[in-house]
């Protein structure tokens, strides 16, 4: 499960269509941008994971790490969709 704020699926939502316009593309409707938004976001997480660039608080058990770490590698993202 990938937590985050509405308010930052918007932000990137509004990224997403500057970008769109400038190459002359159609906007996507925001809840379609969606999945794209959470596959970015979970790539993200999981490379930063895989580059012991984030660390998990101390205070999260190790088994809820392991259990993330796990779920992460199972996703998969195709950038050419």
């Amino acid at each position: 499960m990938l937590l985050y704020r509405e308010s930052d699926l918007d932000s990137a939502w509004h990224i997403d269509c500057k970008a769109r316009t400038k190459q002359n593309i159609p906007w996507l409707p925001r809840e379609d941008f969606r999945d794209i938004y959470e596959k970015l976001v979970a790539f993200h997480i999981n490379k930063a994971l895989q580059e012991q660039t984030l660390e998990l608080d101390n205070d999260v058990p190790e088994w809820v790490q392991i259990a993330v770490r796990s779920t992460l590698d199972e996703l998969e993202l195709d950038l050419d969709e």
